[in-house]
């Protein structure tokens, strides 16, 4: 019997139930001002044929609003609190002859133990449990509004930063439920929730421990033999039906860690036949193979939690997390510029750009003086925007500043090459592929853009749109403070990647500004800024306007454009030292 995300029942003794419902893609993060469906993070694709609690108000407080998921041991619903203001909330209920089964009754006690038990801000949590007037018992849990890691991750493998800011966090998840003696078992992507925090970041929420082992269980101590997990992330010794310590979930950590850097698993499906002697044969494609960006360094810590030993690996999971998220941007560190790094991440900016930052007592030293620096430098260059008086009027705007960059013939030709990475609504764990952007899109499609440039500079890139009532609107895409590490600066020969967006509402054209420049553009720099505070969105109209300006100015210009698209990759060149490209996406 096969479930989805690649997971198989293995051990024809054991309980099918004991893999826990699956959760699916959900919509990812809006696009400007497009709408997005009234969707959840869980997967609403598979439906009993007759669901009786659709509709229904269990314990006289939760309304079953739809079904989310199904597994083997029941299902999952989106239901709602009408005690709590119909606050949304995930009910689990064990269902069908299932709830008759006493081991999967004990796993599903489990489960509410283990999440009672292991309390974390990373951890999904409980709110409630209890039995139906049918005697299926049932589990209330938060309702994570966001997306799967699986979804996140690309073929290209994301950035650095923001794998080192995951990794980190799942440690220290790990390790508190350690910490209580839960091992999780099934540890994977599909089951790692990214919760969008307030103004920037994400918190990873690591849910489904329908199958994990609890030790010194109050429910029970029986313990049944078996392959339980998934293949592409389960340990040795899982495999082997070994003990299972905290070892193997760092084991599963390793090869997401993998994943997350690559964009694919460390081992291929296909080799699952032989998947004992594919373990003792390791890794046959290192990561810098696939990512030449990748530290030295982190590839050694990546391998070494993929160790065929438990022994062999790290012991704590918030030891690796700390210690591959060091190797992972430590390199990343030095390649910034102090100065922008230190625009980066101003005093009293409440925009979270890194976790990983020198002690505030030097980064106040080096901004003061930074700061001082650019104060003089200010009054010379830039007067409106750093020598206003104090006795302005609060309703001016801003004074939109003058563009740093001076158009002027560049030595040789510069070039940056786009496409677009899609995941079809329909279909989408098979349907992901790269196109330069010519086809109309359905509604639901999601979409990431891709840039490389041939020359270290600066990158923007921009969404432009209208509000319902037809105002001009602009949303920042790129630098955000979960790509570029907020910072515009790009070094050459690096992909970037923008997040997931998703085509919805009206049918139109979407336009997205790709600028690249050779110094930073002071609208666009301040543009920045302001879309930060805004969650993206730049709404002061002097500066929107200031920025379409910029826009109409340097698109067209005498130095044309030349564009050349083969394999879905677009390379755009030009003789002057930035470029303006405008690209249109069609949707229905």
């Amino acid at each position: 019997m096969a479930f989805e995300n690649g997971q198989t029942e293995v051990d024809p003794e054991a309980v099918a139930a004991s893999v826990s419902p699956q959760v699916n893609l959900s919509p990812a993060e809006p696009l400007g001002t497009l709408p997005l469906p009234a969707t959840s993070p869980y997967s609403d694709s598979v439906v009993f044929e007759t669901d009786y609690f659709i509709g229904s108000l269990l314990v006289g407080r939760y309304f079953i609003e739809k079904k989310l998921g199904q597994g083997g041991m029941g299902a999952v619903y989106l239901g709602r609190d009408r005690r709590l203001m119909d606050k949304p909330v995930v009910v689990k209920i064990l269902r069908g002859e299932f709830a008759t089964n006493d081991w999967v009754i004990t796993k599903f006690l489990q489960e509410k133990e283990a999440l009672s038990r292991a309390h974390h801000p990373g951890i999904v949590g409980i709110l409630d449990a209890g039995e139906l007037s049918g005697g299926e018992p049932f589990i209330v849990m938060e309702f994570i509004d966001g997306i799967t890691l699986e979804e996140a991750i690309v073929p290209q493998g994301l950035p650095l930063q923001r794998i080192a800011y995951l990794i980190k966090q799942m440690g220290t998840a790990l390790a508190a439920a350690h910490d209580k003696g839960i091992f999780h078992r099934d540890l994977k992507p599909a089951n790692i929730m990214l919760q969008p925090l307030a103004g920037a970041g994400e918190q990873v929420r690591i849910i489904d421990f329908g199958i994990a082992k609890v030790h010194d269980s109050l429910v029970s101590n029986q313990t049944i033999a078996g392959r339980f997990g998934t293949y592409l992330y389960m340990s040795p010794e899982q495999f082997r039906v070994e003990q299972v310590t905290a070892a193997s979930d760092i084991y599963a950590m390793g090869a997401i860690a993998y994943e997350m850097i690559t964009g694919r698993p460390p081992f291929d499906p296909k080799e699952f036949v032989n998947l004992g002697d594919m373990y003792k044969a390791g890794v046959k494609v290192l990561p810098r193979t696939l990512r030449p960006d990748l530290p030295e360094p982190a590839q050694k810590l990546a391998l070494k939690a993929l160790a065929l030993r438990p022994q062999d690996r790290f012991q704590s999971a918030s030891e690796f997390g700390e210690a591959l998220a060091e190797a992972l941007v430590r390199t990343q560190r030095r390649s910034i510029p102090p100065v922008w790094q230190g625009l980066g991440q101003r005093l009293g900016s409440k925009i979270r750009f890194s976790q990983f930052s020198v002690p505030i007592a030097i980064i106040a030293g080096v901004m003061l003086a930074v700061v001082l620096a650019a104060g003089l430098a200010a009054k010379a260059f830039w007067p409106s925007a750093f020598g206003r008086e104090n006795k302005r009027s609060p309703e001016r705007h801003d004074p939109i500043p003058t563009n740093t960059v001076t158009p002027v013939a560049a030595t040789a030709d510069n070039s940056l090459t786009y496409w677009l990475t899609i995941q079809k609504a329909k279909n989408r764990s098979n349907n992901i592929f790269e196109s330069s952007g010519g086809e109309t899109f359905e509604s639901g499609d999601a979409f990431q853009l891709n840039v490389l440039a041939d020359k270290p500079g600066y990158l923007y890139v921009l969404n432009e749109g209208a509000t319902a009532a037809g105002e001009m609107n602009f949303t920042m895409i790129y630098p955000t403070p979960l790509t570029g590490n907020g910072l515009a600066q790009l070094e050459s020969g690096r992909t970037i990647q923008t997040g997931k967006n998703r085509f919805g509402g009206r049918a139109g054209r979407e336009q997205f500004w790709i600028v690249w420049s050779e110094a930073p553009i002071a609208q666009l720099e301040v543009a920045r800024d302001k879309a930060f505070k805004n969650e993206g969105r730049l709404t002061d109209k002097a500066l929107a306007n200031g920025v379409r300006e910029y826009f109409a100015s340097h698109y067209d210009s005498l130095a044309p454009l030349h564009e050349e698209t083969i394999n879905h990759r677009t390379v755009v060149k030009g003789t002057t030292n930035y470029l303006v490209k405008l690209l249109e996406l069609e949707h229905r």
